[in-house]
Parts: structure tokens; sequence; C-alpha cells
């Protein structure tokens, strides 16, 4: 009985008994075909299709076919966009778009059935086909826990929504949304907006062009770059509203110092000491396990506006009395 072959790798399925003859080679041909797709790579020039498709070349049993083989080195200098077709099976395949010219080079399978996925230039991409659609793995992927010692690029938006711990940098040219827990100790930088519904623990510096939304807790040792900070303040928020009970002398005995930090991180730093603030405004004070803490320096301002109103008060009777 004649042979058939399998559906996505091509493979020689031979009938008990049959190819008597041939049966070693047909074996070696199989086991040639899974080598190249297991390890196999391939650069194909797809230049002279551009504006068009260039289709794979995919036969039963061929170790040699372009569809063959595991990775897909494209190149040629593009006129024109281009989409490379793989086989309608399911599949998975490294492409690498290492053409020239400013065009588009899109992955899609014989036939266009359903999505398909653009690589970009210059870079290299994990597609997985299952049979109607083509998907970028890595563009799709979902991660629990995440453990980085490098830096981490990202040339879209990056959610992370398990615990996620690095070492490097993160950089990304879309959005940063972080809902689990991150401890990054390089630096966070974003051409859109950052966005931390989770802990996020920061020792190096978070920059962002667009805007930085924290709805819980962010610990940052680092320096922190915004256009504008901006805190929740509608009456919307807020109950129980009072006016602010503080005497003058007391906000004027707050001790402004000059100090460096003991990890070495900064010199010649500016700035209060909470323990002693704590003792004044202690709502000025941010507390960790019952002790002063850190010091909420945007608030600092109500109790100085505090001051000058008591002080534009004595002024004005200064005035009268002349």
């Amino acid at each position: 009985m004649a042979s058939t072959y399998s559906s996505s790798l091509k493979l020689e399925l031979m009938e008990t008994g049959a190819n008597a003859n041939t049966w070693g080679n047909n074996t070696n041909t199989n086991l040639q075909t899974v080598d190249a797709f297991t390890a196999g790579y391939i650069d194909i020039d797809i230049s002279a299709n551009s504006g068009s498709t260039y289709t794979l070349s995919s036969n039963n049993a061929d170790p040699t076919a372009e569809a063959s083989n595991k990775v897909l080195d494209l190149y040629g200098t593009l006129t024109d966009n281009i989409t490379v077709a793989l086989p309608a099976v399911e599949n998975n395949y490294i492409i690498y778009n290492n053409t020239a010219g400013a065009y588009t080079l899109t992955v899609d399978l014989v036939g266009s059935p359903g999505n398909s996925v653009t690589v970009t230039q210059g870079t290299y991409a994990y597609v997985y086909s299952d049979g109607t659609n083509v998907k970028n793995i890595f563009s799709d992927l979902a991660l629990e826990d995440v453990t980085l010692s490098g830096n981490l690029t990202v040339t879209g938006n990056s959610t992370v929504t398990g615990t996620s711990t690095l070492t490097g940098d993160v950089t990304a040219s879309g959005n940063i949304s972080v809902t689990g827990t991150s401890t990054l100790t390089g630096d966070v930088t974003a051409s859109g907006n950052v966005s931390v519904t989770g802990t996020s623990t920061l020792t190096g510096d978070v920059t962002a062009s667009g805007n930085v939304n924290v709805s819980t807790n962010v610990t940052v040792t680092g320096t922190m770059t915004a256009g504008t900070v901006v805190e929740t303040s509608s009456i919307a928020y807020k109950e129980n509203i009072r006016s602010l009970e503080a005497t003058t002398e007391a906000i004027l005995s707050m001790d402004p110092v000059v100090y460096d930090r003991k990890d070495g991180s900064q010199k010649n730093e500016v700035g209060l000491i909470a323990e002693e603030v704590y003792k004044i405004a202690p709502e000025l004070v941010h507390l960790k396990d019952g002790n002063p803490e850190g010091i909420k320096y945007t608030k600092l301002a109500v109790y100085l506006l505090h001051a000058i109103k008591d002080l534009k008060k004595d002024l004005d009777v200064l005035k009268k009395d002349k």
C-alpha cells in the first residue's frame, strides 16, 4: 500500500511491510526532516516577490523544503510590502526579518484563512500557526512570575500581572502597567504612561513622558522624574472636613537640615527629620511598623499656607496700627 504523510512535518508514514528495499532510506529522510525542523536554518531571498506573496516550498518528506526548517532568515532589499505564506497547518517557526528597504513584512498562511503577524525589520519573531491563524507568541505572552537579571525592552505595551523581579532596566515605547508585585533595581523609562495598581519597589530612576498613575504604594529610592505630579483632592473623595489646627510657631519650629544618606546614594540632601516633624505635625509623617519613616512633603505646602495666612493677619494688624 502507498505511504501517507503527516500533516505538520509531512513525514512519510509507511505501511507495515511496505518499502522493503527503501525502508532505510525513507526512514533516514524522515529523520533528516525532523532534524531540519528541530534545528534547521535557511536563508531565503524574498525581494523578487515585493508587492506580492512569497509562499514557502513544502513537499512530502523533503528536508530541503523551505517550510521544513525551524529558523527562516528572510533577506533581500524590498521595493514594496510583502507577505510570506506558511503552510496552513499547525506548526511554529522562528522568523528573522533580515530585509532592507522601509517596507512591511507580514507572515500569513497559504490561503490567508485568518490572522497574520507583522515582523519588524531587524527583529526575530516566534510565530505559531494553528492552521487558521498566525500568532506572535511573545507579543501575546502572559507571564505569572518573572525574574530578569538583564534589561527588558518593550516596543509596545508592557503589562505585569504576577510577581516580577528585574535587576536590569525596563524600557517601553508604549505604556507600562503593573498590577502585581514588582521589584526593579534598574531604571524604568516609558514614552507612554506608567500605571501601578500593585506594589512596586524601584531603586532606579522612573521616567515617563505620559502619566504615572499609582493606586497603591510605590517605594522609590532613586529619582522619579515627571512633568506633573497630581494627587486626588476632589471633595468627592473626602468626608469629615475640618479646619487645620496648627500654630504658626509650631510650623516655624520645623528645622530644615542638610545631610548625607547613609547608603551613599545622596550627598548634601536637604529636608526635614521625620522624627522631629512627627512631634509637631504627625499628619505629615508616614509610619512604618509604628515608627516615623518618611515625610509627605507635598502636604507640607498646606501647613505653610496656613502659616502664611496667620502671618498676613499679623501684618494687616501692624499696618492698621500705623
